[in-house]
Formats: structure tokens, sequence, C-alpha cells
């Protein structure tokens, strides 16, 4: 009975003539919430009639993007009819609207039990449940809205990021292959295709599909990101290099960036341009305790005695400095001839012990 009163109304789901329009086809909402509240006011039907005016009012505020009225409309309509499977489908586009993406998700998941035909809202829902990171429900809700609509190629894409979330890589991969297929954006496509090699241990396929994305994309960090640890996986360090390099070029206070290079020039036996990231991160005031260890026994290789000091005088100060620390502080300050810095660094170390 809702469904056929909907039509006659021109409810926002029903494809009937609107109450109010300026052109053929066009509705003005507020000319809409007048008509509709002027229907509720008069209206002494039955309690289906009424839920619908409801509902259709809600509608139209969500279009004036008054989500509290709309949601309070929407409320009265599902209290009236609980049945009403449009009602929770508006209420469930308010709640979004309000921020309030879990009562969406639960609104969109009751309008689809009541109206099967409402099945392509799990799209939506699949799309909140990703925003909410609950991952099983959303590859859940997006599988249900790939069984209506196969040829909703962006699912694929969104379904293979969840994929990678709950640690599903083959899954991911064989998903971002069907968006790639179906006509999808390369770029994401190949990234989400090299994220997923990369997870499955297979990090010169994960290297090809990066770099197939930087043919099209080349200042893509991201890609130059995974590209970057793919070659290193790989053994392939100085691409590795060559790789982070074009990162930083592009993004050159990031953090993690300077510490993946001073990672790879360490390896690479390059230790001055090591110091040299260090450095860096020392200077936007991110050094953690492992950065300054790593700078000190650079400058201590390079016979920087006095900055290898600094640095693990600096770990003790911070209370991050481990015994071992201590003794090669000691040992630092009597190679710099201060015997007095050396025995107090000493006696503080048997002190705590």
């Amino acid at each position: 009975m809702a469904a056929a009163v909907l039509a006659t109304l021109g409810g926002p789901f029903a494809a009937a003539t609107e109450p109010a329009g300026t052109d053929e086809g066009a509705v003005d909402p507020a000319a809409a919430i007048l008509a509709y509240t002027r229907a509720i006011e008069s209206t002494a039907g039955p309690p289906e009639l009424l839920a619908a005016l409801y509902q259709s009012r809600c509608q139209m505020r969500v279009m004036t993007g008054a989500f509290d009225d709309a949601l309070a409309d929407c409320d009265r309509a599902v209290d009236l009819d609980p049945a009403l499977a449009v009602a929770y489908a508006s209420r469930g586009e308010a709640a979004l609207g309000a921020g309030r993406l879990l009562q969406a998700s639960e609104d969109f998941a009751a309008a689809i039990a009541l109206d099967p035909e409402l099945a392509p809202l799990q799209a939506v829902r699949g799309r909140v449940l990703v925003r909410l990171e609950r991952w099983q429900e959303a590859a859940e809700a997006l599988t249900d809205a790939l069984a209506h609509d196969a040829a909703a190629v962006d699912l694929y894409a969104l379904r293979g990021s969840v994929w990678l979330a709950l640690d599903d890589p083959a899954a991911a991969l064989i998903d971002f292959g069907s968006y790639l297929r179906g006509g999808g954006d390369p770029v994401t496509a190949h990234l989400g295709r090299a994220r997923a090699q990369q997870a499955l241990g297979n990090p010169a396929s994960a290297m090809a599909e990066a770099e197939q994305v930087l043919a099209t994309a080349p200042d893509r960090l991201d890609a130059l990101v995974l590209l970057a640890d793919a070659a290193a996986a790989a053994d392939r360090l100085p691409a590795a290099i060559d790789a982070v390099e074009r990162a930083l070029a592009l993004a050159p206070d990031t953090r993690a960036l300077l510490r993946r290079a001073a990672g790879f020039y360490l390896e690479a036996g390059r230790q001055a341009e090591a110091l040299a990231m260090l450095d860096r991160l020392v200077a936007l005031d991110a050094a953690g305790a492992d950065v300054l260890r790593t700078r000190a026994g650079l400058n201590a290789a390079n016979g920087d005695l006095a900055a290898a000091a600094a640095d693990l005088q600096r770990l003790v100060a911070d209370g991050d400095a481990t015994a071992g620390d201590r003794l090669q502080l000691a040992v630092l300050h009597a190679r710099l001839g201060d015997t007095d810095a050396a025995l107090a660094v000493l006696s503080a170390l048997i002190g705590d012990r």
C-alpha cells in the first residue's frame, strides 16, 4: 500500500509528477516542503498515508541540506509505518548528510531488507561501511551490490581496497583486474594491483605494476613509495634509491621518505648521503632514538667524535640511552680528552645498576 501511496504523491523514489516545480520534471524543494506540510496538517487518512507524506517531506528537506529536520520527519514516518522501506532509505540519506554514518548504514540495510527492489542502495551502504572501516560488512555489501549490477565497475576497485584491508591480496588482485578490464582508471587499477602483488610477496610484479602507474602519472607519490619498497624487497637497491629520490624531490620534508632513503643509502654503503638524510630528520625535529643512535655511529666512523658524543648525550637527556649508548659516550669523551665527563658517565652507569 505504501508504494502505491508514494506513486500517487510523486515521492522521490517513484517516477511520478512532483508536487511542485518550476520546469517540467524539476522540483522546487521549498515549495514541495510547504505542500507536504499543508497535506500533513490537513490529512485525516490512514497512518500509511501520513507516513508517506512525512517521508516525502523528509526527502525534500534532504535536498535543502536540512538534515536534522529531515531525520525528524523520517523518524515520524517510520513510527507511523514501520514497513515503509523508502522511509528508511530517506532517513539513511539524511543520516549520511548529517555525518551519522552508522545510522545511515543501518537504515539502508533496513530499507533493503523490507524492499529487495532497493538493492542498489547496497552500493551506497558499502561506501558508508568503508568510511566506517567496517571491512567485512563492506565486503559483503559491495558483493551484494555487484551481484545486482556487475557493470558498476568502480565497485570492483572499492572492494579491492577492502580486500587489502582484510589482508586478502589475492581477492584484491582479482577485483582490480576486473576494474581495469571494465574500463576503470588505469592508475587506480595498477596501483591497487601493485599493492596486492607486494602483499602477496611478489615484489618484481609489484614493481611492474607501479611502473605502469608512473608511466601515466610520473609524479604519483604513493606509486614511487611503493616502487621503492618493492625494489628493496626484490634486492634491486639502485632502483629503490632512484624511486625514493624521485619521491623526495616531490615531498622533501616527508619523514617516512627520509627514513627510507637513509636506510637504502646505508645498505648501499653511501654513508655521506645517509648522514645527510639523518641530519634532515633531526632538523625537522623528527629524530627518534634510532636516528640519533645511527647518526652517532656514522659521525664517529667519519671522525666527528664531538658530533657523535652530542647525539649520544641527547639520548641520555631524553631517557632513551641504553647501557651500550652510555658506554660508547664514555669512550667518546675519553677519546676527546674529557676524562671527567667520561668518568661521570661511567659512574652514572654503575649507579643505575
